[in-house]
């Protein structure tokens, strides 16, 4: 079971010393977590995590929920368990980056510069903590451009769970592990779809 193996891997992890707020954990964890195939299932991680209504996290969170979009049959591919960092809300839709829509290397150096702009430096070790990042900065900066393959709008009334809040201790490890669903396509088929937004 995948499960089984990611426990493995995080195992492994913490036995090895590394640091975890290093860019160098964040590439370790990205590479074995990544070599699990097969998806947890994603609707018991769901309810194994504490959970508030969508409309309740704060701009800044990591956030995994349900989601069913309400333009589905007009979409080539969709995710329906997201991991989103929530950036923006704004009437009944909120603006996020999902990062499952990201393949694990472009992810991981993705991830390291988010986490250069959190309120809390020690954001791993002594949490909780917060993303500050804008969508105006990501649009101004180069080395954010995967941003365009991961943000997304979402629906309020199109999530069909409790939203699950990542504490920032989790965001690496929850970051890697396989709970993405696609529809409509494989993830390695999302993936390759959205590496033409890094280069």
């Amino acid at each position: 079971m995948s499960k089984r193996e990611v426990g493995k891997i995080i195992n492994e992890f913490n036995r090895s010393g590394k640091d975890i707020q290093s860019d160098q954990a964040t590439r370790w964890l990205a590479t074995n977590l990544s070599k699990i195939q097969t998806q947890m299932d994603s609707r018991k991680f769901n309810q194994n995590m504490s959970s508030v209504n969508a409309n309740r996290p704060r701009i800044g969170t990591m956030i995994f929920f349900g989601y069913d979009p309400k333009t589905k049959s007009e979409l080539p591919f969709w995710d329906e368990f997201p991991l989103v960092i929530m950036i923006h809300k704004v009437g009944d839709s909120f603006l996020g980056l999902n990062l499952h829509y990201l393949s694990p290397t472009i992810r991981a150096t993705f991830l390291n510069n988010l986490l250069r702009m959190t309120t809390n430096p020690n954001y791993a070790k002594d949490p909780p903590a917060l993303f500050k990042v804008t969508y105006a900065y990501l649009k101004s900066t180069a080395k954010m451009k995967p941003f365009k393959a991961a943000i997304k709008r979402y629906y309020f009334n199109c999530v069909k769970t409790k939203a699950n809040v990542i504490s920032s201790d989790e965001w690496k490890f929850v970051s890697f592990m396989p709970i993405e669903r696609f529809r409509g396509a494989k993830r390695e088929e999302v993936w390759q779809w959205a590496n033409r937004y890094s280069k």
